[in-house]
């Protein structure tokens, strides 16, 4: 399913598996004046962007039972020099069967949010960030179905101010060690902590104070603007929903990053995107539209 520069393909029932690709250290900025260049000017314009190690998605792979993921080590300065700032660029598609390249989207097909104006278009290095998204749904006291979804900060590099399924987060568990599926779901608890302020588990057994329970993987999207690939998996909110309360544990420190919390209904997602489309984020139209909720 293709949706405004994003792609998903549906995983669910399927085993994931993370797959590392030797290859050797990334070249950092520092390396390349072009590069180097780029890399300053990016965060100029996002003081918050800061280097360091990522996974980058090289391609996608479902056969049955499975969908695979290969990846390399990566720097996060690689990724945020590629392309213009979000909302400028084309769309592109991840793996649905067979193989598939998930870094081959042409220069400057996409970016940021600390993109570079007037004509920098970037480079193209092929870096698709690994990242885990949540897809988390509770019923309210009605027995109405909802699903949870945050607004992203005027800190982040892409899309800010959009709404988007939450919490979601870069993978960089596994570096130096190997990454492996378990890291997507380890990944989400410390963002359901970080960026929603609750306990997450993974399964339904044991944490009785948890607010939410990791179940399987359902998705994956891929967007060419944000150079992401994103594994979401489904989250059961343990609680009784209530619509009109505002989200109980948000941490004003990390108003950069998470603007606001809220519960959508299952059944007005699609009378939300067709008349709020601009408010929400390419990756979640892509999934709901894959889940058949838009």
């Amino acid at each position: 399913m293709t949706h405004a520069g994003c792609s998903a393909v549906l995983v669910r029932g399927l085993r994931v598996v993370v797959r590392a690709q030797g290859r050797p250290e990334p070249p950092s900025p520092a390396d390349d004046p072009r590069l180097r260049t780029l890399w300053e000017a990016r965060r100029r314009e996002n003081p918050r962007l800061h280097d360091g190690p990522i996974w980058s998605v090289l391609a996608t792979e479902r056969t049955p039972g499975v969908f695979t993921l290969t990846v390399c080590p990566e720097r996060y300065s690689r990724l945020v020099v590629q392309g213009v700032p979000v909302g400028r660029g084309a769309g592109g598609a991840v793996g649905s069967g067979g193989g598939g390249r998930a870094g081959g989207v042409r220069a400057g097909s996409g970016g940021d949010e600390g993109g570079g104006g007037g004509g920098d278009e970037g480079v193209e290095l092929g870096v698709r960030l690994l990242g885990a998204k949540g897809f988390i749904t509770g019923t309210d006291a009605a027995g109405r179905g909802h699903t949870l979804i945050a607004q992203r900060g005027p800190g982040v590099r892409a899309f800010p101010g959009l709404w988007e399924c939450c919490p979601a987060g870069a993978v960089d568990r596994g570096l130096g060690r190997g990454v492996s599926a378990d890291d997507l779901w380890g990944t989400l608890i410390e963002e359901s902590d970080q960026e929603l302020g609750v306990r997450a588990v993974v399964g339904p057994a044991g944490h009785d104070a948890a607010a939410i329970e990791w179940g399987e993987a359902v998705a994956c999207v891929a967007c060419d603007e944000s150079r992401s690939v994103d594994v979401v998996i489904a989250g059961r909110y343990r609680g009784v929903v209530d619509p009109a309360a505002a989200w109980p544990s948000l941490d004003a420190a990390r108003a950069w990053e998470v603007g606001g919390v809220r519960w959508v209904a299952l059944d007005a997602i699609a009378a939300l995107v067709g008349g709020q489309a601009a408010t929400v984020a390419p990756p979640t139209r892509a999934l709901w539209a894959a889940l058949g909720l838009a």
